[in-house]
């Protein structure tokens, strides 16, 4: 039988590994203030690790030139789910 691994957040982050992350904080500017440790710290454990950012429009700004984040995608509120670009 195989033990299972434990659940600490450096066994979490070695789920993924080299592999493409995805954070979603829609809304507020102050909402994506509050998650870019998040970014920082996925960075910092694995600078390979690309780090993709789904948020509407005005806070996307605050994403396009901040280091920890590879790449930021829009979300039109109006236009639905099938209407993310990057």
């Amino acid at each position: 039988m195989v033990k299972p691994r434990s659940a600490t957040p450096t066994a979490l982050l070695d789920l993924v590994r080299n592999r493409r992350v995805g954070i979603v904080f829609l809304t507020g500017i102050d909402d994506v203030l509050h998650g870019l440790p998040i970014a920082d710290d996925l960075k910092r454990d694995d600078p390979s690790q690309m780090v993709v950012w789904v948020a509407e429009p005005t806070p996307a700004r605050v994403l396009e030139h901040y280091p920890a984040v590879d790449e930021s995608a829009v979300f039109h509120k109006r236009r639905g789910a099938r209407r993310v670009i990057e």
